[in-house]
Protein backbone atom coordinates (compact mmCIF):
# COMPACT_ATOMS: atom_id res chain seq x y z
CA UNK A 1 0.00 0.00 0.00
CA UNK A 2 1.43 3.37 -0.81
CA UNK A 3 2.23 5.85 1.64
CA UNK A 4 2.17 2.69 4.42
CA UNK A 5 4.36 3.35 7.45
CA UNK A 6 6.22 0.69 6.65
CA UNK A 7 7.24 1.70 3.15
CA UNK A 8 7.80 5.34 4.36
CA UNK A 9 10.20 3.72 7.30
CA UNK A 10 12.10 2.09 4.41
CA UNK A 11 12.42 5.48 2.67
CA UNK A 12 13.47 7.22 5.32
CA UNK A 13 16.36 4.87 6.39
CA UNK A 14 17.22 5.30 2.92
CA UNK A 15 16.75 1.52 1.72
CA UNK A 16 15.71 0.59 -1.77
CA UNK A 17 12.55 -1.35 -1.87
CA UNK A 18 13.41 -4.87 -3.71
CA UNK A 19 11.02 -6.41 -6.65
CA UNK A 20 11.39 -9.76 -8.01
CA UNK A 21 13.20 -9.85 -12.00
CA UNK A 22 9.99 -9.85 -14.22
CA UNK A 23 9.63 -13.38 -15.90
CA UNK A 24 8.95 -11.37 -19.49
CA UNK A 25 12.97 -9.91 -19.04
CA UNK A 26 15.82 -11.95 -20.23
CA UNK A 27 18.92 -11.84 -18.82
CA UNK A 28 22.37 -13.62 -20.52
CA UNK A 29 25.63 -13.79 -19.22
CA UNK A 30 29.38 -14.08 -20.86
CA UNK A 31 32.66 -14.20 -20.04
CA UNK A 32 36.00 -14.01 -20.65
CA UNK A 33 39.27 -14.86 -18.89
CA UNK A 34 42.34 -12.08 -18.63
CA UNK A 35 44.77 -13.02 -19.94
CA UNK A 36 43.36 -14.87 -23.37
CA UNK A 37 45.94 -17.62 -23.03
CA UNK A 38 46.09 -18.57 -19.22
CA UNK A 39 49.23 -20.37 -17.94
CA UNK A 40 49.61 -23.53 -15.17
CA UNK A 41 49.89 -21.84 -12.12
CA UNK A 42 49.75 -18.39 -12.78
CA UNK A 43 46.73 -15.61 -11.66
CA UNK A 44 44.15 -14.63 -14.20
CA UNK A 45 41.23 -12.58 -14.12
CA UNK A 46 37.20 -14.49 -15.31
CA UNK A 47 35.15 -10.99 -16.30
CA UNK A 48 31.79 -11.68 -16.05
CA UNK A 49 29.29 -9.81 -17.95
CA UNK A 50 25.53 -9.93 -16.93
CA UNK A 51 22.86 -7.97 -18.99
CA UNK A 52 19.21 -8.04 -18.83
CA UNK A 53 19.22 -6.94 -15.25
CA UNK A 54 16.51 -4.63 -13.91
CA UNK A 55 16.72 -1.68 -11.64
CA UNK A 56 15.02 -2.05 -8.30
CA UNK A 57 16.00 -6.42 -8.38
CA UNK A 58 19.06 -8.15 -7.45
CA UNK A 59 21.04 -10.60 -8.43
CA UNK A 60 23.31 -13.13 -7.00
CA UNK A 61 26.03 -14.75 -9.67
CA UNK A 62 28.28 -17.95 -9.27
CA UNK A 63 31.49 -18.56 -10.44
CA UNK A 64 32.79 -22.05 -10.52
CA UNK A 65 36.12 -23.73 -12.04
CA UNK A 66 35.74 -27.11 -12.42
CA UNK A 67 38.65 -29.51 -13.82
CA UNK A 68 36.66 -31.19 -17.16
CA UNK A 69 37.85 -34.97 -16.97
CA UNK A 70 37.38 -35.41 -13.14
CA UNK A 71 34.54 -32.87 -12.42
CA UNK A 72 36.43 -31.84 -9.08
CA UNK A 73 35.92 -28.07 -8.37
CA UNK A 74 38.83 -26.25 -7.64
CA UNK A 75 37.68 -22.28 -7.49
CA UNK A 76 34.29 -20.90 -6.18
CA UNK A 77 33.36 -17.37 -5.91
CA UNK A 78 30.08 -15.14 -5.67
CA UNK A 79 28.87 -11.82 -6.03
CA UNK A 80 25.95 -9.80 -5.14
CA UNK A 81 24.61 -7.00 -8.04
CA UNK A 82 22.41 -4.45 -8.03
CA UNK A 83 20.44 -4.13 -11.15
CA UNK A 84 20.68 -0.02 -12.85
CA UNK A 85 18.78 1.76 -15.93
CA UNK A 86 21.82 0.24 -17.87
CA UNK A 87 20.46 -3.22 -17.28
CA UNK A 88 24.82 -4.58 -17.84
CA UNK A 89 26.98 -5.47 -15.07
CA UNK A 90 30.11 -6.08 -15.13
CA UNK A 91 31.76 -8.49 -12.23
CA UNK A 92 35.82 -9.45 -12.14
CA UNK A 93 37.04 -12.47 -10.42
CA UNK A 94 40.43 -12.81 -9.10
CA UNK A 95 41.66 -16.57 -9.73
CA UNK A 96 44.88 -16.92 -7.63
CA UNK A 97 46.40 -19.97 -9.96
CA UNK A 98 45.28 -21.84 -12.84
CA UNK A 99 45.69 -25.91 -12.35
CA UNK A 100 47.36 -27.78 -15.58
CA UNK A 101 44.66 -29.25 -16.74
CA UNK A 102 41.90 -28.78 -19.19
CA UNK A 103 38.76 -26.94 -17.06
CA UNK A 104 35.42 -25.92 -17.22
CA UNK A 105 34.41 -22.01 -16.27
CA UNK A 106 30.75 -21.64 -15.30
CA UNK A 107 28.56 -18.95 -14.23
CA UNK A 108 24.81 -19.12 -12.72
CA UNK A 109 23.14 -16.33 -12.33
CA UNK A 110 20.01 -16.32 -9.46
CA UNK A 111 17.25 -14.10 -9.37
CA UNK A 112 18.29 -12.34 -5.31
CA UNK A 113 15.00 -12.25 -3.97
CA UNK A 114 13.61 -15.27 -4.23
CA UNK A 115 15.85 -16.19 -1.37
CA UNK A 116 16.37 -19.53 -2.48
CA UNK A 117 19.24 -20.88 -5.58
CA UNK A 118 17.63 -23.45 -7.27
CA UNK A 119 16.11 -24.26 -10.61
CA UNK A 120 12.90 -21.36 -10.08
CA UNK A 121 15.18 -18.59 -9.45
CA UNK A 122 17.88 -19.24 -12.12
CA UNK A 123 18.04 -16.69 -14.91
CA UNK A 124 21.06 -17.40 -16.71
CA UNK A 125 23.61 -20.21 -16.91
CA UNK A 126 26.91 -20.38 -19.24
CA UNK A 127 29.60 -22.91 -19.37
CA UNK A 128 32.85 -22.81 -21.53
CA UNK A 129 36.16 -25.21 -21.51
CA UNK A 130 39.55 -23.61 -20.70
CA UNK A 131 42.48 -24.89 -21.92
CA UNK A 132 45.28 -24.27 -19.72
CA UNK A 133 48.89 -23.26 -21.36
CA UNK A 134 51.86 -25.44 -19.73
CA UNK A 135 55.40 -23.85 -19.43
CA UNK A 136 57.92 -25.21 -20.81
CA UNK A 137 60.66 -26.36 -18.43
Amino acid sequence: MPGSGSELEHERRGEVHLSPHPEEVLCTLGFHNDPENVVAGDPFKIVVQAKGLVPNSRYRMHVSIKLKYDQHYVYHEDSVLQGSEGGVEVVIFDVPSAWPRSMVIVSHLYDYYTGEENENSLLAYLSRGLDIMVPCM
